[in-house]
């Protein structure tokens, strides 16, 4: 397990704490997020990444395990025990937060979605989004996110070569050490810059 804190929206929390919620898929999630935050259905998409990102960021904490049985839709994950021991960070961006800040970035340039609990709320000044320093540490960000999800994807590959043909695992285990230790120290670095930003972005 990375000794990281991972940090995550506390609604995705609540969710896998849910024990209905013990084996669930990204979809399913998606759907209970839809349904109880009124978020509309045009940002079915976005939601569904935002939650598959910070999903991958669990299992790389070993958090969550992904099902042995590989699918290509709807792939099954398992909440394990040690999540609800966990020291996580609740103050992850929530998805209303998330899309706002990425709106310009995602495809359609769809309008950030509103729910009934924010509907008397105020809208954030666009200074902070153009604030120079904001926009600097949401490149950073951005620019980790992705040597993260790298370092990842090739930890991940060299666990699953070790699987497939175990006469390789000598040759590469400390590849895959590296890999894994260089995913854990990037997801470190993602989560103070994501809570950097939201401080700075808070009204």
């Amino acid at each position: 397990m990375s000794s990281t804190t991972p940090s995550i929206d506390a609604r995705i929390f609540e969710f896998l704490l849910n024990p209905e919620n013990a084996q669930f898929t990204v979809r399913s999630l998606r759907d209970q997020y839809m349904e109880q935050y009124d978020i509309e259905a045009q940002h079915g998409a976005d939601l569904r990444r935002f939650i598959y990102e910070r999903i991958r960021v669990l299992i790389t904490a070993g958090l969550i395990e992904k099902d042995r049985e590989q699918r290509k839709r709807d792939q099954l994950f398992h909440v394990t025990p040690s999540l609800k021991k966990a020291e996580l960070c609740l103050e992850g961006e929530c998805f209303e937060a998330w899309h706002q800040r990425l709106a310009p970035h995602l495809k359609g340039k769809s309008k950030a979605p509103t729910i009934k609990e924010n509907a008397g709320q105020e809208k954030k000044d666009d200074g902070h989004i153009e604030n120079a320093s904001y926009a600097t540490l949401e490149k950073k960000l951005k620019e980790t996110k992705s040597d993260f999800f790298a370092a990842l994807g090739e930890a991940e590959t060299f666990q699953q070569l070790m699987s497939d043909y175990p006469e390789l695992k000598p040759g590469i285990t400390l590849d895959y050490r590296d890999a894994h230790e260089r995913s854990s120290r990037l997801l470190g670095n993602v989560s103070a810059l994501e809570k950097a930003l939201h401080r700075l972005g808070a009204p």
